[in-house]
């Protein structure tokens, strides 16, 4: 019964204006009855019969100044608290009125209209929480809308190149003049990446860009954890510094783009075109590059540390004093890669070699299953340090001693194929607005491939 009266009973303004209405009226009647001298008489106690007529008049004076007093502070924290929920209310009523005119905004002819809609998007988003992921999810939707789309990922001139077994001559690339967004969509992916506008956004509210055409965009330092940007065109894009912690870059169009220190670690790369793109001490950590052409590509002092290179395209790339441990290179083409101090501590190599530079590179427990040395610029005591299996080496190497008692040793062990399942995160425990693994709508789960080398028991 008393559930039912709740759900049908709901406190309003009007509600709580009669009551304080009726507390007033039955403070004040009783002041003003004899039930109000009856009451003073009661406080007073035995003084009250040692009292004169003028006293006790004085008396219930007071206590009828105090009552009126009482009433008076009351009324006045009442009306302080109307007040403020009226500039609550008011402002909140304001708040939703820019909002829409914002977002009409985005719909206007013209771009300077556009531009003026995007940026108090962006300062709802950095500045109000609770319009930070609708601010967030407009500005998305509004870059898919006017943002051009790439042409079909399966045909025009990569089913061309594919038909032709070649690359298109970069001559012919290097006269078509770099087309950058539009200075709305240009606006609006500043406004939705900026680590500043998504300080207020829930960690799964994720950035989808996919398809989408945006070669040569801007986006310095930007935050794109967990987004989506599968058959993204991002060539030739500027984004040092970015954040890409567990992005979806399948099938990405990343050519000559400018990543410099960007983070990458955990992104999923498969397919993805990073031709002569520069991506001098990023993090590509645990990222997944099965079938990326990363050819003449910039990675000095990357960190490639257990990173998936299956059947990558490495030929020419810069790999100077990069950190490759454990990284699994099978079918890699490292083709006149430069791999001078790299740190390949651990790292399962099973691909093409041929005129790579690893002059003081760390081979130390590296498996060079199948691998062609023989043009490879390597010394005696680099082999010796790594785990030979089957590989063919230069007259001079296989003459040596040592090399030939390592070659020796390892044919006697034994090895295996490792396949394990990993579960990623993309916004780890210790950030700002960090989730767990199942509250985050951005974890993904990936396979981990392998070969483990070791001495057969009794050997």
């Amino acid at each position: 019964m008393r559930s039912r009266w709740r759900r049908r009973w709901r406190p309003t303004w009007g509600s709580a204006a009669a009551a304080g209405a009726v507390l007033v009226g039955v403070l004040l009647a009783l002041v003003h009855s004899p039930a109000g001298r009856w009451l003073v008489r009661w406080t007073c106690g035995p003084e009250w019969s040692r009292m004169d007529g003028a006293a006790r008049s004085a008396a219930l004076g007071q206590f009828r100044l105090a009552a009126v007093q009482s009433v008076g502070v009351l009324g006045a924290g009442a009306a302080l608290v109307f007040t403020g929920f009226t500039y609550r209310l008011s402002r909140r009523g304001q708040v939703t009125d820019r909002f829409t005119k914002a977002v009409e905004r985005l719909g206007a002819p013209e771009v300077h209209v556009r531009l003026g809609g995007v940026l108090a998007l962006e300062r709802f988003a950095r500045d109000s929480p609770a319009e930070a992921a609708h601010a967030a999810s407009i500005l998305n939707t509004f870059i898919r809308e006017r943002a051009p789309r790439v042409r079909n990922p399966e045909g025009g001139a990569a089913a061309l190149r594919a038909t032709l077994g070649r690359r298109p001559s970069r001559t012919l690339a290097a006269q078509r003049p770099p087309a950058a967004p539009e200075a709305d969509v240009r606006a609006a992916l500043t406004a939705l990446t900026h680590p500043a506008s998504r300080r207020h956004v829930p960690p799964d509210t994720v950035i989808d860009l996919s398809y989408l055409n945006l070669a040569y965009a801007d986006l310095p330092h930007a935050d794109l954890r967990g987004a989506r940007l599968v058959h993204t065109d991002l060539t030739g894009v500027r984004a040092p510094g970015a954040d890409l912690n567990g992005a979806w870059l399948m099938h990405a169009k990343l050519a000559e783009a400018e990543l410099d220190g960007a983070r990458l670690d955990y992104a999923q790369l498969d397919h993805a075109d990073l031709r002569d793109a520069r991506l001098d001490r990023a993090n590509l950590a645990h990222a997944w590059l099965t079938r990326a052409d990363l050819s003449g590509a910039r990675l000095d002092d990357a960190d490639l540390s257990r990173t998936q290179l299956v059947s990558t395209d490495l030929t020419g790339a810069g790999l100077n004093a990069a950190d490759l441990t454990g990284a699994y290179l099978h079918g890699a083409r490292l083709t006149g890669a430069r791999l001078w101090d790299a740190n390949l501590t651990g790292a399962q190599v099973n691909g093409d070699l041929t005129h790579a530079m690893l002059g003081g590179a760390t081979l130390t427990d590296a498996v060079l299953s199948h691998v062609d040395l023989r043009n490879t610029l390597v010394a005696a005591e680099q082999i010796v340090a790594a785990r030979p299996l089957d590989v063919r080496l230069s007259p001079e190497l296989a003459a040596d001693p040592r090399v030939a008692a390592r070659l020796a040793t390892v044919a006697t062990w034994s090895h295996s194929f490792l396949c394990a399942s990993v579960t990623v995160d993309c916004h780890p425990a210790g950030q700002p607005g960090a989730r767990d693994v199942g509250a985050s709508g951005l974890a993904f789960e990936r396979t981990v491939l392998g070969v483990a080398l070791c001495p057969r028991p009794g050997g």
